[in-house]
């Protein structure tokens, strides 16, 4: 296989030999390939039988084409070529090869030369270009060679995806330092602007839901999931997402909507669901809908199921409304640790003091340094509306009991019992209190998952709860005793 002077394999003896006559033509004439095939072409025809005609058209064809090429082209490189030029030329071909392969090749090859100035506009942003490249071995240091066509096009595609998957401003494009690696990594790219990208995301944003409108064409049943929450600019907003198997039985979960709302109120959360559903064309194979335990919630899927009679869909929406499992052991926990809102709230303290002040960061890592403590984890806030937030923040702080020790943390008469710092006692509660958490998390883990299917393991990790909250129920700590008791009468 050989590289010829247009940058591409060539497999074929004929090919090779046509090749071989641009490449010494254009030494000869210091003139582009594109030049040069409209230089041998007439020689090429010329020696058909038959082709005489084709030959003056062609001149004419070329004579026109001329006056529109750049200067480069000049008169001097039209001339015929001499018989010793002819001779040296025809000797580069094998001997056991004719004409008519290479004077078709140089016919055909006219139109698809990118040298070809007609051909540079028609193919611009489209240039496909095969490049050489080179693989390591792992285990050797032996280089393996390969080739690979770039396709501008694809790497476009590519920026935009890294956009829009990374959540990049759009002015990233103009940053020096992407600059400096595209122009590196791939130099024939140019960098569209920040508008242009803003213009790329918008039609890519347009295919994809279209694609998204068909695929839903397809599928003969569909749950959703929805919730509410205020913005710190106190604009109500809500997300739907939907959850659907496609014709080849995977679990899809697509965001439908995401957009504001006047209120919280249960009938405006049913309009809005309504509303889209309708748009992307599903309001008829609406299964079921999860949301959690909220007041207003009831009164949106009650709303929900009136629409649901109106298509005729499924069970006429009597078992549309589906609560939220996650949320439910949300609450069941809640109201058990409230039992040991003391120590809780003395760890959180704690933590809070550490990371309000850099210096006092320093002061922690340096301590955690000089007690040897091998653990990556960084002390975290909770999040008072999610319980496992709680559990991961006193997890963490139970790392560094000995460190907190060391602390100069707040403490005076004034302070609140729940405001002064973690005593030994605390700790040894937070220790029995993680142990007890622990397999509420992992439950929770296993039940918030959308990309597997979880509504058959419902009945199962209930059970499982259960008996976790039966085998506390006999500790000998009086407080986890209550604890156990009070969350056996939410489940």
């Amino acid at each position: 296989m050989l590289l010829c002077s247009f940058g591409e394999a060539v497999d074929d003896a004929d090919s090779v030999a046509v090749r071989s006559w641009c490449y010494a033509g254009c030494l000869k004439l210091k003139q582009p390939c594109c030049d040069w095939f409209l230089v041998l072409l007439p020689y090429f025809l010329s020696g058909s039988e038959g082709s005489q005609g084709t030959t003056d058209s062609y001149s004419c064809n070329m004579e026109g084409s001329q006056s529109k090429r750049s200067a480069s082209f000049s008169e001097q490189t039209s001339q015929p070529l001499s018989e010793k030029d002819m001779e040296e030329l025809q000797s580069t071909l094998p001997p056991d090869k004719k004409l008519k392969a290479g004077r078709e090749y140089i016919w055909n090859r006219k139109k698809s030369c990118l040298g070809n100035p007609i051909n540079i506009e028609k193919e611009k942003g489209k240039e496909k270009q095969t490049k050489l490249y080179f693989d390591q071995e792992h285990e050797s240091s032996e280089l393996k060679c390969g080739s690979r066509i770039i396709n501008l096009n694809d790497v476009r595609e590519a920026l935009i995806h890294m956009i829009i998957v990374d959540e990049l401003p759009f002015k990233h494009v103009e940053k020096p330092g992407f600059r400096h690696f595209v122009q590196v990594a791939c130099p024939q790219f140019h960098i569209p602007s920040r508008v242009t990208i803003a213009r790329d995301c918008l039609k890519l944003y347009y295919s994809e839901k279209e694609k998204l409108r068909e695929m839903f064409k397809t599928c003969q049943r569909i749950s959703v999931t929805t919730d509410t929450w205020t913005s710190i600019q106190r604009i109500n907003y809500m997300c739907l997402t939907a959850h659907f198997i496609d014709n080849d039985w995977k679990l899809n979960k697509k965001i439908i909507n995401f957009c504001p709302i006047s209120s919280h109120k249960g009938e405006a959360i049913g309009k809005a669901v309504e509303a889209c559903l309708e748009y992307w064309g599903i309001d008829d194979k609406l299964f079921t809908v999860t949301v959690d335990n909220a007041s207003s919630n009831d009164v949106a899927c009650a709303h929900l199921s009136r629409m649901v009679r109106r298509t005729e869909c499924i069970n006429d929406g009597k078992n549309l409304h589906v609560r939220c499992i996650a949320h439910i052991i949300n609450l069941i926990v809640w109201d058990g640790i409230r039992e040991h809102g003391v120590c809780i709230d003395r760890v959180r303290n704690a933590v809070k003091y550490v990371k309000n002040s850099p210096a006092r960061i320093l002061r922690f890592k340096d301590l955690v340094q000089k007690a040897n403590i091998d653990s990556k984890s960084s002390l975290s806030f909770d999040v008072p509306t999610r319980w496992n937030s709680t559990y991961i923040m006193l997890e963490t702080a139970l790392k560094f009991r000995r460190v907190f020790s060391g602390l100069s943390l707040p403490d005076g008469e004034d302070l609140n019992d729940n405001e002064r710092p973690p005593e030994p006692e605390d700790w040894e509660k937070v220790e029995r209190l993680v142990l007890f958490l622990e397999g509420f998390y992992l439950l929770t883990k296993r039940i918030s998952g959308s990309h597997y299917v979880t509504a058959n393991k419902g009945l199962g990790e209930i059970a499982s709860m259960y008996d976790m909250l039966n085998n506390w129920e006999q500790s000998e700590d009086l407080n986890f005793q209550a604890m156990a008791i009070a969350m056996k009468k939410k489940v």
